[in-house]
């Protein structure tokens, strides 16, 4: 959407336009960002050029909550924020919220699974795949090379 990231890492692909056209792809429109002034939560639009988007916000996960809980199907990969270095909030609150969802839920990624594993919800889930990006990959090419090797 041409807006300003910060010190955010990001790929240079120009897979986020073909995202961006499709009504389908939720792009979360509140961040956590944080800098040398501290931690904050801002509209996507209002991210400042020395800050580092790091998570998703609450309100993020309230306006997903509303999308989640009218969907049939939920599909689900990666966590939401730089899991790694501890901004898991906005993780774990997708993980509830989609738990406890009525629809099929598909989930993804080995950091995914770890937090449906650390809040124990690992049954409440309808799929759970700990290869991400495999799982993607399938589901885009309907296989995988070792499926048509064998």
């Amino acid at each position: 959407k041409g807006f300003e990231i910060g010190v955010s890492l990001t790929s240079g692909s120009d897979v986020a336009e073909k995202l961006l056209s499709n009504p389908k792809i939720i792009i979360p429109q509140f961040v956590t960002v944080e800098s040398s002034r501290g931690r904050r939560e801002v509209s996507a639009d209002e991210v400042e050029v020395d800050e580092n988007i790091l998570d998703i916000s609450e309100k993020s996960i309230l306006e997903l909550s509303t999308i989640i809980s009218k969907s049939k199907t939920i599909l689900w990969n990666g966590p939401m924020g730089n899991f790694e270095k501890g901004f898991t909030g906005g993780t774990y609150a997708l993980a509830k919220t989609i738990a406890h969802a009525s629809g099929v839920s598909i989930v993804g990624g080995g950091d995914t699974l770890s937090s449906i594993q650390n809040l124990g919800l690992m049954d409440k889930f309808s799929f759970v795949s700990t290869a991400g990006g495999a799982m993607l990959d399938f589901l885009a090419n309907e296989t995988l090379p070792g499926i048509e090797a064998l």
